[in-house]
């Protein structure tokens, strides 16, 4: 089975086909292949949370409810964790090959099925934490994977409430997301501008600088370093070269570090809300899918940095061009 990671834009193209919206036929025809491909268990094509979050941002009912029974028909539920619910079984697996330690490792559990695994796994902020909704959400595992109950709730989830339901839902702001990812995007843009006006956005001085920053935000990285043992000493005492070659081994630290260095140098637009999930996302689908398809900057800064060599992942940004990879 192939894994295709269709970004979210990509989504609403071929609910514009299904609408007779699209003026180009061919993607009428990347349509069809498709749903042949999901009906005969060959291709499968994962939600991750940012879809979720995606969907809820669009504010017509009805085109909310269209575009998730799309999504629901194509993708069967199947679903892509996040990556801070991969990135601890790939630092672990990496300590262990450098410092023998943890002893025991696992391999990341990267696929699954439905809101269980593509949302649940995020690690929620402790002042957003809602463990009232996930004692609700985590009832789902009462009903098997493709019961007609369970996927029933799955649809409900992904296409959100109806707009007279709203009200009786306290707190709920379907937008909410949003807030944090405004603040990021500014804090990136001063970044940027302190970086620019300091030398830092070019060569090797801003790659030194994507690597010394992957290394101290990344909050999951230090905490199985100390679950397994590893004191900081060790980790530094590897010089930059060694420090360079550790990051580089971490998948979802490799890629977010590639993916944010280049959006930050090579990518003069402003950067948005939509950045933050985008990048929390590509790292995944970048490492274990085996096709991407993304908006056309993303797809740039991936080749540029020969992330889809490494990760041997087609990365694309035309619907159109997904049937030849495919057949």
């Amino acid at each position: 089975m192939q894994r295709v990671y269709l970004d979210q834009n990509k989504w609403i193209d071929l609910l514009a086909v299904t609408k007779g919206k699209h003026a180009n036929g061919s993607l009428a025809d990347v349509l069809r292949f498709i749903a042949a491909g999901v009906s005969h268990g060959q291709l499968s094509f994962p939600l991750s949370s940012t879809h979720y979050m995606e969907v809820s941002f669009r504010r017509d009912w009805a085109s909310r409810r269209d575009l998730a029974n799309l999504m629901a028909v194509i993708s069967r539920f199947h679903a892509i964790a996040p990556r801070v619910a991969i990135l601890p079984d790939e630092v672990d697996c990496v300590l262990r090959s450098i410092f023998g330690r943890p002893v025991r490792v696992r391999s990341p559990c990267v696929f699954g099925y439905g809101i269980l695994h593509s949302v649940l796994c995020e690690r929620w902020p402790d002042e957003l934490e809602r463990s009232d909704l996930r004692a609700q959400l985590s009832q789902l595992a009462s009903f098997p994977p493709g019961s007609a109950e369970r996927e029933a709730v799955e649809l409900a989830l992904l296409e959100g409430p109806k707009p007279e339901d709203e009200p009786l839902l306290p707190g709920y702001n379907p937008l909410a997301t949003r807030i944090h990812g405004d603040l990021w995007a500014k804090s990136r843009e001063d970044t940027r501008a302190t970086r620019k006006a300091e030398g830092w956005v070019s060569g090797e001085r801003s790659e030194r600088l994507a690597l010394a920053e992957t290394l101290a935000h990344e909050r999951v990285f230090w905490e199985r370093v100390s679950a397994a043992g590893v004191a900081p000493e060790e980790i530094f005492a590897r010089g930059r070269d060694g420090l360079t070659d550790l990051v580089r081994q971490i998948p979802m630290m490799d890629v977010i570090c590639e993916l944010g260095r280049l959006r930050d140098t090579a990518d003069c637009r402003p950067f948005s809300a939509n950045d933050l999930a985008d990048v929390g996302f590509l790292g995944p689908a970048i490492v274990y899918c085996d096709v991407v398809v993304t908006e056309r900057q993303w797809a740039d800064h991936a080749k540029r940095a020969k992330l889809d060599e490494k990760y041997q992942t087609k990365v694309i940004h035309d619907l159109r061009d997904l049937l030849p990879l495919l057949v």
